[in-house]
């Protein structure tokens, strides 16, 4: 009974001590099956007995109960300890011991070529660091050479953060022996890795800060946005002559390529596309698989905006081949391929693309994503002029109506359309006037487009003649031809939720 009370006084005591301490549970139970080899491979071989040590039997535990919270009563209760927290901080550096295993840096399934190239020469300065504490005289020769392979290696393979660290270990290991002309002339190659470190980091940011673009320079017009990216432009050209790095100039290529994006010259960006592509095929320092697969997602959506879409439909298939198949970079390169079919009226091979695309793991996906993509089906079936059954499946897509403003807005127009369609008029007048309200009542939100504002006014003008659209109706004609134009505000766009351009169906009703 003592011993009872004793053992819930402890797991009280400790158990209010390390209630927030669940990274390392959590760690353990989303370590993929690679990770799990690795650890359960140094778990074994630190047991000394062919029983198991309470470590080997909570890693294979938290392993067979992944989705399950695991706390530290039920632990105690499975190992018959009141001391869990001692078995979990005796497994951390393990686990961690274990990741960082030579040959768990060679599993081709985790890292590509540099990663693992990186990550064992990191491991080697950290031993020859170790080493150097020692001071044990008779390893120096040891220690010097091991230095200069490190010194070596990551000059030719542009690893500056771990370069200037093994260079700093050389200047105060070589120096104290050969003097200050020595010293000197290593802190010169340390001051330039240094910058070469420096300018691969602000490479790297500008691009970033490029492809978050809401976050970062949201506020700015295009035309400022413009002369902020040229100005990234200027600075790592520059960079990049005084460095020679491939890593600067793969950051500067992507970044001239988004120039041309902004400014519409869709020609240009594709023919560095194409010159990039080779550049990182079998590069060990810049190739990886989903680079190059991004950069073919890349020229799907420029050959999409210059109407080329089986060129468009063929970037999109190559970038696949770059792409894990179960990955979020797979389905939306497969989402590209759907619009480029749609844009160019093969409905059928965009319908296979949208069920793939819907059978696609939710997990990774979403909900919101599924009724995207239910709403691109409905968008087919219009196509096809399969109103009842595209009114139908619209019902589906619900998760666009509750909170995505622009999709909301979409599918609302679409919504419309179908009642126009099936000749649905006092729905069609319902839902014309609930749109009108809602965008009235956002019109301050960024996600209202001048676009949409004019297309409410559009159906307000068709409602006097039927909902069809009369050519004398100066009014209607006029919003005709904004909504029409391509380098406005008013225009229509690539790959926005918009799918069936609006201007392109009132035409079809023209009376």
């Amino acid at each position: 009974m003592f011993q009872g009370i004793k053992k819930n006084l402890y797991l009280r005591l400790y158990c209010s001590t390390m209630a927030n301490d669940s990274n390392i549970i959590s760690l353990i139970q989303n370590l993929n099956e690679e990770e799990i080899k690795a650890v359960h491979f140094l778990l074994v071989k630190h047991t000394l007995s062919s029983k198991k040590s309470q470590e080997q039997v909570l890693f294979e535990y938290l392993i067979k109960n992944k989705k399950s919270n695991i706390t530290d009563e039920i632990i105690a209760e499975m190992l018959n300890t009141n001391r869990p927290d001692m078995v979990k901080e005796k497994l951390e550096p393990i686990v961690f011991d274990a990741l960082c295993l030579h040959q768990h840096f060679e599993n081709e399934s985790n890292f590509n070529q540099y990663d693992s190239i990186s990550l064992k020469l990191k491991k080697e300065v950290l031993a020859v660091k170790a080493l150097h504490r020692s001071n044990n005289k008779g390893i120096i020769k040891f220690l010097i050479q091991s230095i200069e392979n490190i010194i070596s290696e990551t000059k030719k393979y542009e690893i500056y953060d771990t370069l200037t660290e093994a260079l700093t270990l050389k200047k105060y290991l070589i120096s104290i022996r050969q003097g200050p002309e020595k010293f000197n002339e290593i802190a010169n190659e340390i001051k330039r890795y240094e910058y070469c470190y420096q300018a691969l980091i602000y490479a790297t940011d500008c691009y970033y800060k490029l492809a978050f673009e809401d976050e970062f320079i949201a506020e700015l017009s295009d035309e400022r946005k413009i002369k902020q990216i040229k100005k990234c432009i200027v600075q790592i050209e520059k960079d990049y002559s005084n460095s020679q790095s491939q890593t600067i100039h793969y950051y500067l290529e992507k970044i001239k390529i988004i120039y041309h994006e902004k400014k519409k010259e869709y020609k240009k960006a594709i023919q560095i596309c194409e010159k990039l592509i080779p550049q990182l095929i079998d590069n060990v320092i810049i190739g990886r698989k989903e680079r190059i697969g991004f950069v073919y997602d890349y020229l799907c959506r420029y050959y999409s905006y210059l109407n080329r879409y089986k060129l468009a439909a063929a970037a999109a298939q190559n970038a696949r081949k770059y792409y894990i198949e179960d990955s979020f970079n797979y389905l939306i390169s497969k989402e590209q391929e759907f619009f480029a079919h749609f844009y160019a009226k093969h409905l059928e091979k965009a319908t296979l693309c949208s069920t793939v695309m819907l059978n696609h793991n939710l997990a990774d996906s979403g909900e919101f994503r599924k009724s995207k993509y239910i709403y691109y089906q409905a968008c087919i079936l219009f196509e096809q002029k399969n109103y009842k059954c595209a009114l139908a499946l619209l019902s589906q897509s619900l998760e666009i109506e509750k909170d995505k403003t622009r999709w909301n807005i979409s599918v609302r127009i679409l919504h419309i359309m179908l009642f126009i369609e099936l000749n649905m008029i006092n729905e069609a007048e319902r839902a014309i006037e609930a749109l009108r309200k809602n965008i009235e009542r956002l019109q301050k939100d960024k996600e209202i487009r001048a676009r949409d504002i004019e297309i409410i006014h559009l159906l307000r003008e068709m409602e006097k003649d039927g909902y069809s659209y009369n050519p004398k109706n100066t009014k209607a004609k006029s919003i005709v031809d904004k909504l029409s134009s391509t380098k406005t505000e008013f225009a229509w766009e690539h790959f926005s939720q918009e799918l069936i351009p609006f201007h392109q169906w009132v035409l079809s009703k023209k009376m």
